[in-house]
């Protein structure tokens, strides 16, 4: 039951971060920090999760992978299509990591969602006033 908690709070915040990618992508050419910030995934991984250096080679080559298979399905792929990336990923991912490191990457997925509704809050106050 764990982890299945896991593995779809985990797919849900891989969702909604491709999600967000693709609206600004299709919207807009993303800057160049942000562009870094995608590649850097890894390192911050890393870091989070104190990732040993063959884990972190992991990552990066499957971040490489899933920015591929985006690459591949284009801005025409379906909600199915997406949503089986993101499976995948999330099945490889957590195959790198240990449980105890999978522990922690839910804790801070449940971080990064308030951070995300928390700023969708303040963008929509200070949309009233």
């Amino acid at each position: 039951m764990k982890r299945i908690i896991v593995v779809a709070l985990a797919t849900f915040t891989i969702s909604s971060l491709t999600v967000l990618h693709a609206q600004s992508e299709e919207a807009a050419p993303l800057p160049a920090p942000a562009k870094k910030e995608r590649v850097d995934r890894a390192a911050q991984l890393k870091k989070q999760l104190n990732l040993t250096d063959e884990q972190s080679a992991k990552v990066k080559e499957l971040e490489q992978w899933q920015a591929g298979e985006r690459k591949k399905l284009g801005g025409e792929a379906g909600k199915e299509q997406r949503a089986e990336l993101r499976k995948q990923y999330v099945e490889k991912l957590n195959a790198i990591l240990t449980s105890e490191q999978r522990t922690e990457l839910e804790k801070l997925h449940k971080e990064w969602g308030q951070k995300m509704k928390d700023a969708r809050e303040k963008k929509g106050r200070e949309h009233r006033h």
